[in-house]
């Protein structure tokens, strides 16, 4: 019963009411982007600092629950006439082609997303090494401070890759809010969460190239739908469609499902901007969206500076904003820390 409570405050109304208090409420999209990435990069930083003093898991649980909730509050308070004004400006879906493909997108979405809850199962190294974390936490009421191998006390940052990237302590703290083991909620409920939000910034990007056709971006997702099942059933190597059709609870399937596509979007919607303000605005969810990444996966720590590397050097280019090249290190600086510490003893081997 409490899941039912649970879930939707944490990853729909604290994401929303916390993006209200962050940026102004021109894109709701970005609202609610900018507010996840916020409370996970909030949890981020708890889950760093109450795994190195070794203080417990149910109050680091307590604190960012209090936080988050705390922030949604205020926003959605200071925000209150914007949301009243959301709910009256939506428009039910009228053309029923857009009706009829909208309802085969769920259709789909809703197919495999039960699929994922009733009965996927994929086992092995590193799916292990996450679900156990989870719950070696859970049990020992620790911020990942025992070995989910051995059950041995491990040092500060024993195996930072795993450390860093502290998503498997989320689903430990969504089991002390619900009482349903961490088990449970990283490999049956998560799902739920995490393959609509995956295909939900697919539209989104859909959306950027089709800004007047709604219709074609829906259908561009469906199409998208297809070729992940079919290359996930084809395929028996790993990939990022397989890891969302079979395994989208663990960080590499969020990191190439959901983080890159989302700071993709962000850099597409960054650059289109024109009013001063609303580039600041994104600079700010980028900034956000960035540290997120290190929340989810350790190969995020490579991938964002690359991913900001690469657009980076095209848009310094195109736009000659210059200046802008310090904002692009500064959303790389904690990737970039968090790479130096995982694999500081390879790079300083490099300069002896």
């Amino acid at each position: 019963m409490w899941a039912f409570l649970v879930f939707p405050l944490v990853f729909f109304i604290m994401p929303l009411g916390i993006g209200l208090l962050l940026i102004p409420s021109n894109n709701k999209a970005q609202v609610f982007i900018t507010g996840l990435c916020a409370s996970w990069s909030f949890y981020e930083i708890l889950a760093i600092l109450f795994h190195c003093t070794q203080w417990s898991l149910h109050v680091m649980t307590l604190i960012w629950l209090c936080i988050c909730v705390g922030l949604a509050g205020v926003g959605y308070y200071s925000k209150r006439d914007a949301v009243v004004q959301w709910g009256q400006s939506f428009q039910c879906v009228q053309n029923r082609w857009e009706l009829a493909l909208w309802g085969l997108l769920i259709v789909l979405v809703f197919a495999q997303t039960l699929s994922m809850v009733l009965g996927a199962f994929y086992g092995n190294w590193d799916d292990s090494t996450y679900c156990s974390i989870a719950t070696t936490s859970w049990y020992t009421d620790t911020a990942n401070r025992y070995s989910p191998q051995s059950g041995e006390w491990g040092t500060v940052l024993y195996d930072g890759q795993y450390v860093l990237a502290a998503w498997p302590l989320l689903s430990a703290s969504l089991a002390q809010l619900t009482g349903i083991h961490p088990a449970i909620i990283f490999r049956t409920l998560m799902p739920l969460v995490e393959v609509p939000l995956a295909y939900w910034i697919l539209y989104l990007l859909a959306r950027f190239f089709f800004v007047e056709e709604r219709k074609k971006a829906v259908a561009t997702v469906i199409v998208a739908v297809v070729i992940n099942l079919i290359t996930a059933n084809q395929m028996g190597q790993n990939s990022a469609e397989w890891w969302l059709i079979l395994n989208p609870w663990t960080g590499k399937a969020i990191a190439s499902n959901i983080m890159v596509p989302m700071i993709l979007w962000i850099l597409f919607c960054m650059e289109s901007v024109i009013g001063k303000l609303e580039h600041r605005n994104w600079w700010y969810t980028l900034f956000l969206a960035c540290m997120a990444s290190c929340f989810v996966a350790g190969t995020m720590f490579v991938l964002v500076p690359v991913e900001l590397a690469i657009w980076g050097t095209f848009y310094l280019v195109r736009t000659r904003r210059w200046r802008d090249s310090l904002y692009f290190f500064a959303c790389g600086v904690f990737p970039l820390v968090c790479l130096f510490v995982v694999y500081r003893m390879a790079i300083v081997s490099l300069f002896r």
